[in-house]
């Protein structure tokens, strides 16, 4: 049997844009297909991160108590390949 390079569960760390400078207080979630995460800012506004598809977007909500998936997108980018969609928290935060 001989074993190839590359499979298709061969382990990809997106390339994130520039740092967004987001004043968050808490972040938390994770998965996969599509990773999730939730979280506040320090003024109490929700944010939403969800990387799928190896398109990385990130809501905040305009105000405290509305729904940041609503909101739109601070950033919406292809960061990976099309078939990606895990991302852990510390790759997103780092």
């Amino acid at each position: 049997m001989e074993i190839t390079r590359y499979t298709m569960f061969d382990f990809h760390t997106p390339k994130l844009p520039k740092p967004l400078n987001l004043d968050l207080a808490l972040l938390n979630g994770g998965g996969s297909c599509p990773s999730q995460f939730y979280g506040q800012t320090h003024d109490e506004r929700d944010v939403y991160v969800r990387y799928r598809g190896g398109r990385l977007s990130v809501q905040i909500a305009e105000k405290p108590g509305a729904d940041p998936i609503s909101a739109e997108p601070i950033l919406s980018t292809d960061v990976g390949p099309t078939l990606d969609g895990t991302i852990s928290l510390r790759q997103f935060c780092h």
